[in-house]
């Protein structure tokens, strides 16, 4: 049985009301179903928010460093993502690319099964109840640090293909992009299942039809004098509370 504690319970919101953080949620997963996180920038049936949610994502944790580690890591694994996609990847070597999908993966991982950062981390996140604290912590021997970490993974319902390629990507061989690829996106659909579903509720409407009005009066003042620049101006200032 998963149990969990709702974010809101934790820590104070950096969003401006929770359909802000429903729209967040939406932009980063709007097809859920199609679990194919890396087809959707060349959809033709909606358009691809992710990077706003990327950009939206970075602003709170400016106003709220402690953001909680499945909204960064949310972020982090998508951005790795799309610079997987042509527009950007014609500009990155196989190893830039294959480095920026293992420092996200890694940073996701290392928040929840690390021992010196995961307590902050993993509150909320939905667990499955198999380990305790004391069992997460024990271990023996040179691996004991090792061993704490699959025992931590066990207790969050982590499988163990996350912290071996952890290790993999620190302490060996950097992983083939194929590989760093289907894990970013089991990573994603990880979050959805252990996260996201669990600690966001509710429609984005309200905040999409704010955020859409916003964006035709910022597209509007664009064309006049100060151009994209104020366009940006505008966007931050809107979700700067």
């Amino acid at each position: 049985m998963l149990t969990t504690i709702p974010y809101s319970q934790i820590n104070p919101a950096p969003w401006k009301h929770p359909s802000e953080l429903a729209m967040v949620r939406d932009w980063f997963y709007p097809e859920h179903i199609s679990r194919n996180f890396f087809d959707l920038a060349s959809s033709s049936s909606h358009i691809d928010r992710r990077q706003d949610a990327i950009n939206l994502v970075s602003l709170w944790r400016f106003h709220e460093p402690k953001l909680n580690h499945a909204l960064i890591s949310t972020a982090n694994l998508t951005d790795a993502i799309l610079h997987d996609q042509p527009s950007k990847r014609d500009n990155l070597s196989d190893t830039a690319l294959r480095s920026i999908y293992a420092m996200a993966f890694c940073r996701f991982v290392n928040a929840l099964v690390d021992r010196d950062v995961r307590r902050s981390s993993t509150t909320t996140i939905a667990k499955d109840n198999v380990a305790t604290e004391a069992e997460a912590d024990a271990g023996c021997g040179p691996h004991r640090g090792q061993s704490s970490m699959y025992a931590h993974a066990l207790e969050l319902g982590l499988p163990d293909t996350f912290v071996e390629l952890r290790h993999q990507a620190i302490h060996e061989e950097m992983p083939s992009l194929e590989v760093l690829r289907m894990r970013t996106g089991e990573a994603l659909e990880w979050l959805w299942q252990r996260w996201w579903k669990f600690n966001v509720k509710g429609s984005a409407q309200p905040a999409l039809s704010e955020w859409e009005e916003r964006h035709k009066q910022w597209q509007s003042a664009a064309e006049g004098e100060g151009g994209q620049n104020q366009l940006g101006q505008g966007w931050v200032m809107h979700f700067s509370r």
